[in-house]
């Protein structure tokens, strides 16, 4: 349903054995929101010449070692990202998508072209959140992993604050 060739539970799998024993040539492009123990398990596991795309850290945006590297925590030490990006001639590209305003228009009629077409699947949780007083909830659930798609929360557009 997901539309993927293999899903790891990082509840309940550990993500860098998953990737080194289903990929042993490494992996040749990521694309990358969590950040953490999985985006070293992702920088490990990459190819020679790999490509590593990151779009954000949702792991550290609630506690803010997204932001503060002095912050984080590891459960090995590992070699610093240079290290690992130049032993594998790899990169990594941060893709922060108010950079990309230009580009949205056209893109977003592309994925809603495929939605209609049938070639693509939006995935929205079912656990209803109603109104601005549930965001704070919504997100919760969110950084709690509880969701499968998209959290919406349904707004009163009769409200008036």
């Amino acid at each position: 349903k997901l539309g993927c060739d293999r899903v790891i539970n990082y509840k309940t799998e550990d993500v860098h054995k998953v990737l080194r024993k289903e990929f042993p040539k490494g992996i040749d492009l990521v694309y990358e929101s969590v950040g953490g123990s999985i985006f070293d398990a992702c920088v490990s596991n990459l190819a020679v010449h790999g490509r590593l795309v990151v779009i954000g850290a949702v792991s550290g945006y609630a506690d803010s070692t997204f932001w503060d590297a002095s912050a984080e925590s590891t459960a090995k030490p590992v070699a610093p990202l240079a290290a690992r990006l130049l032993a594998k001639s790899a990169s990594v590209r941060g893709f922060f998508l108010n950079h990309y305003t230009r580009q949205w228009r056209p893109h977003m009629t592309k994925l809603f072209e495929l939605i209609q077409a049938g070639k693509l699947q939006s995935v929205v949780d079912s656990t209803p959140f109603r109104g601005l007083e549930s965001v704070a909830d919504a997100v919760d659930h969110m950084y709690a992993g509880k969701n499968t798609g998209k959290v919406v929360v349904a707004l009163d557009t009769k409200s008036r604050l």
